[in-house]
């Protein structure tokens, strides 16, 4: 076994981050989402894999449990 396997199974969450460099989303991106097909679907995805997604100014974050940290 090498020493990269035996850390493979440390990491518990998995995290993307995406950030524009532009004006930045408006304070009111939870209304979009509910009326956003593309947001919403993105949403719904990650919640039934157990995760959370959050905007913030110009970054939207999503983390998801790792499935080979089990």
């Amino acid at each position: 076994m090498s020493a990269g396997a035996t850390n493979q199974h440390s990491i518990r969450y998995l995290e993307l981050f995406v950030q524009d460099s532009g004006i930045g989303m408006p304070d009111y991106i939870e209304d979009l989402a509910r009326e956003s097909s593309g947001i919403a679907i993105v949403q719904s995805i990650v919640k039934k894999l157990g995760g959370t997604v959050q905007f913030s100014d110009s970054t939207v974050s999503i983390t998801v449990p790792n499935p080979d940290s089990a």
